[in-house]
């Protein structure tokens, strides 16, 4: 669902947190043959490569003859994993939930409950259509006359539910003053991604064919004859991918210089014309006109602009539509959740789906993270955990200070600016000490209160929606956390200038305590590495210490940091992996990342003699996986990441540490030349 909850405003101020690493998922090959071919070439290779042409094959050569790609994953790697572990603990926990006859009403334990009862109970969801709130906004969307009372219509169902189609409004965290909120405009649904609509990749066009089978199902499952459905599934992806067209590319949406676009709530009359006024949006939000106003994308918002005309009126109706029914499918009756899960599990290349009962058990965790998020961290994140993973962050912060204050290219102006960041930087390790659902009241209902899934899933979205608007005007929160603490992941928030551990990656094999201080280095420890190198990658050094957009650099060394960052680009620009091309610019942030949390991690190593071979092999281990073609087709297209071959070899192969070692040589399938191999950070 596209919402704009705090945290999502809170990215979208930011560009994006720099997330560890983004759940895999694919799309459907063109042909059983050309699945088959490039099946072979991505997932493993027949014979085992010597260390010296291919590190990452030979170290994980092993893993990978044991590993299969399980029937319902769409690859297999140490995240999947582990996170399945935890969601089969989880599970646990929200049946024990729904089983709890004691449990205190909108306690997490009964909203977790609830939640969860009123996902498993077919027949009610068969019969309740979209819900109280979805119904009525539809036929108000049926109902409307003109164009102003269409987009009036969306406009108070996003005040009221956080859900976008068209337009919304909503207040999340100001990249120039990150102590306060700001207002940001919202909306255009592309649907598919600009990097999936204008892909020339066989697999990701066939998620465009298959997004367009979906919508047209969802059409059908709503009255419409395969004829109108068809027709109408023409003129909404037209639409769609006419936004998608003129929307910001990936990897512009990191650069803030190009996403923090500064407005006034009254420009609306001028970008929008009639559709919109300063009148509705102070009747619908409380919006007042000389409001500071952010577009973060600015041609999307223009190209919505342009449709909303009277003679559009019909288009604009079924795209709306389409959209709830796409938003709500895996919420309402069961053919629109079958439906759902056919696009996802096709588009994958999946063999067959989750059970249904995990299904239902995800999107508890998705609508209440931080309710299972708590329960999850009561019962396994050790306490003794933070203190031993605070000290492994003290020494990564330890190396990257002394190479600021040794950095020969960095003024001293600079350099002050820089390790003022480093040394404010939060670190935030397992799960909050507070929890945000503790600011506000939330009361779902039971099947036998009469609780409809959907109507939970609104009434969730609506109290998180009043929440945003009642604190609008409050200095941030910075404590609030952006992801949920049973996720196996990592981030750095750029509003914070803080880094997350989350518990749900403390745990083997990424941080085993009884491990030896290498593999903890080469795993946990280059992790923690990758999160503080954030704060200064070509992104997050566009932020200050207090996490606001600020230059802070000298002109001369903003021009020397920007040719460092070139230099990463160029450096993983075009590298293949089974026939596909990484893109330097879209991954640069994180390839940055990468870069600098081992190169930390090495050093480390070496200042306490510990074997860098056990370092390195770790970190390779780390990133193993086994991708299905489509999987990799769209990490290259969608993902900021590289993928865990290039993350692994590209890395090894620019650490000068690496030719010492193992006595990579020119000839070597690993080797690079001095000039080219990316010094950053």
């Amino acid at each position: 669902m596209r919402r704009f909850y705090k945290c999502c405003s809170k990215m979208a101020a930011l560009g994006m947190a720099m997330i560890l690493a983004f759940p895999v998922t694919g799309y459907a090959a063109e042909t059983e043959k050309e699945e088959q071919e490039t099946q072979e070439t991505v997932i493993q290779q027949e014979e085992k490569p010597d260390l010296q042409d291919d590190f990452y094959e030979a170290v994980n050569y092993d893993l990978f003859q044991q590993w299969e790609i399980p029937a319902d994953k769409a690859a297999q790697n140490w995240f999947y994993i582990v996170q399945e572990q935890n969601d089969e603990r989880l599970l646990q926990m929200v049946k024990e939930a729904s089983e709890d006859e004691d449990a205190e009403v909108g306690s997490d334990s009964y909203n977790v409950g609830a939640f969860y009862l009123t996902g498993m109970d077919t027949e009610a969801r068969d019969q309740g259509g979209y819900g109280e709130a979805g119904n009525a906004f539809l036929e108000k969307v049926d109902q409307a006359q003109s164009v102003e009372e269409l987009v009036k219509a969306c406009l108070t169902f996003y005040r009221e539910y956080g859900i976008a189609s068209l337009l919304g409004f909503t207040y999340g965290v100001d990249g120039e003053d990150s102590s306060q909120n700001v207002l940001y405009l919202v909306g255009g649904d592309t649907g598919l991604s600009k990097e999936i609509w204008f892909s020339d990749d066989a697999a990701n066009q066939k998620q465009v064919e298959l997004f367009q089978t979906y919508m047209q199902e969802l059409l059908k499952i709503n009255g419409l004859s395969e004829d109108e459905a068809s027709s109408t599934v023409k003129e909404v992806a037209d639409m769609m991918k006419a936004l998608a067209e003129n929307s910001l590319g990936l990897a512009d949406l990191y650069d803030p210089q190009k996403t923090y676009n500064v407005y006034k709530a009254s420009d609306v009359e001028e970008l929008f014309g009639e559709s919109v006024s300063s009148e509705t949006l102070e009747e619908i939000f409380g919006i007042l006109p000389d409001e500071k106003m952010i577009i973060s994308d600015v041609g999307c918002m223009e190209k919505v602009a342009s449709f909303l005309k009277d003679e559009n009126l019909e288009l604009l109706k079924k795209y709306v539509k389409v959209s709830l029914y796409r938003d709500l499918s895996p919420y309402v009756d069961t053919k629109s959740h079958e439906a759902q899960q056919t696009y996802v599990n096709s588009v994958n290349g999946l063999e067959e789906g989750e059970p249904y009962e995990q299904q239902i058990c995800s999107s508890v965790q998705s609508n209440l993270g931080f309710q299972c998020g708590k329960l999850f961290s009561e019962k396994y994140f050790q306490e003794d955990t933070r203190s031993q993973i605070q000290s492994m962050i003290d020494q990564v912060a330890e190396v990257f200070e002394n190479r600021l204050e040794n950095m020969e290219w960095m003024s001293p102006e600079t350099r002050a600016q820089a390790i003022e960041k480093l040394q404010t930087l939060d670190a935030r390790i397992g799960c909050p000490d507070e929890w945000p659902q503790e600011d506000y009241e939330l009361q779902l209902k039971r099947p036998e209160e009469g609780g409809l899934y959907v109507d939970n899933l609104m009434e969730i979205a609506h109290v998180q929606m009043e929440q945003v608007f009642q604190t609008k005007d409050e200095p941030v929160d910075k404590s609030e956390w952006l992801v949920y603490p049973q996720e196996v992941n990592a981030y750095y928030d750029t509003s914070t200038n803080s880094i997350t551990i989350l518990a749900g990656i403390l745990q083997e094999p990424f941080y085993d305590p009884d491990a030896e201080p290498e593999e903890n280095l080469g795993k946990i420890g280059a992790v923690i590495g990758h999160e503080i190198t954030h704060a200064f990658d070509s992104a997050g050094a566009q932020y200050d210490a207090e996490g606001n957009i600020r230059n802070w650099w000298t002109d001369e060394d903003l021009e020397y940091f920007q040719e460092l960052s070139q230099k990463v680009i160029d450096y993983y620009d075009g590298m293949e992996i089974a026939g596909l091309e990484v893109n330097g610019e879209q991954t640069v942030t994180e390839n940055i990342a990468d870069l600098g949390g081992l190169s930390c991690v090495l050093e480390i190593a070496e200042q306490n003699g510990y074997d860098l071979k056990t370092v390195m092999e770790s970190w390779a281990s780390l990133w193993a996986e086994e991708l299905r073609p489509e999987a990799l087709s769209n990490q290259i297209a969608t993902d900021v990441h590289s993928p865990g071959k290039i993350r692994v070899n590209a890395v090894l192969s620019a650490m000068d540490q690496f030719y010492e070692v193992y006595g990579i040589e020119e000839g070597d399938g690993m080797y690079y030349p001095p000039e080219e191999r990316p010094g950053i950070w």
